[in-house]
């Protein structure tokens, strides 16, 4: 009996598919190395900028833009090593990472989104960060322009990247609710505002200048439900844009039959021994 459709073409063989998610699997891991490497550069030009705020604690860290990279660097370098274990090692895939993975990018997406997205919204436009940051520093030879667009352009467009090449079945295996990922949103926003505030108590300032403009102390719990209300709905934004890319699963067709307990495992040495077995099950392939 000849396969049935798989959603690849009418006529599609189970070889013709394997080799298509074989080319698929390799997409995805030269897009996470492509990421991967992407965020090292953007962390190496993050710290040739300047200390800008002398007496912060935790240095660099005391600001949302590199603790930002850092989750994406972490985020990026995890799917690429599933993308390896998966694709190069022919072994059995890391199910967990690449579960975990598929699971978290909706908080990298969110993240990815609101680092480009509060940047130029909020921060370039404005004359004073111009006249006081750039300007200065760039006199002193600092391409400060150069590295505040190297460290925030790319991060939308990485993330938006990826979501073209994940793996269809696992994002819509373990891509949670919206509502879901509220509390782990909410939990990183609560470990900032700890180190934003605990800074002040060490240092008396804040790592923002318009946070020095805060009159009263509900102006800082404005700011800061704001900027965490408003990456969870970006990550919001960014898993309806997932799912939409991603299409609906199609667990009863085709290539997702394929699929093993462990994630995908589209090794053609993994699927020769049942080849046999699944061309008499026909319609069941």
């Amino acid at each position: 009996r000849p396969p049935p459709d798989s959603g690849g073409g009418p006529g599609l063989s189970s070889s013709d598919l394997l080799q298509k998610r074989a080319r698929m699997g390799l997409v995805h891991l030269a897009v996470q190395a492509l990421c991967s490497a992407l965020l090292i550069y953007m962390l190496w030009c993050d710290f040739q900028i300047p200390l800008l705020y002398k007496e912060a604690f935790l240095g660099k860290g005391l600001y949302l833009t590199h603790q930002t990279e850092w989750i994406l660097a972490i985020y990026f370098f995890l799917g690429f090593a599933a993308s390896v274990k998966r694709e190069l090692m022919r072994g059995k895939p890391w199910s967990r990472l690449d579960r975990f993975v598929h699971w978290g990018s909706v908080m990298a997406g969110g993240f990815g989104l609101f680092l480009t997205i509060m940047f130029y919204a909020l921060v370039w436009p404005n004359p004073s960060f111009h006249e006081t940051v750039i300007k200065p520093h760039e006199e002193q030879g600092v391409p400060m322009t150069y590295y505040f667009h190297v460290i925030h352009a790319p991060s939308i467009f990485l993330v938006l990247l990826e979501a073209f090449v994940k793996q269809p079945q696992l994002i819509h295996s373990n891509v949670g609710s919206a509502a879901s990922y509220f509390q782990y949103f909410a939990a990183f926003g609560a470990w900032y505002v700890f180190v934003l505030r605990y800074n002040y108590y060490k240092t008396g300032g804040y790592p923002y200048p318009f946070m020095t403009e805060f009159k009263a102390w509900w102006h800082h719990w404005v700011f800061y439900i704001f900027c965490f209300g408003f990456i969870w709905f970006l990550g919001c934004v960014y898993r309806a844009f997932l799912l939409v890319v991603q299409g609906k699963p199609r667990s009863a067709r085709g290539v997702e039959k394929l699929r093993t307990k462990n994630g995908y495992n589209l090794r053609s040495d993994n699927i020769q021994g049942r080849g046999v077995a699944q061309g008499r099950k026909g319609s069941n392939l």
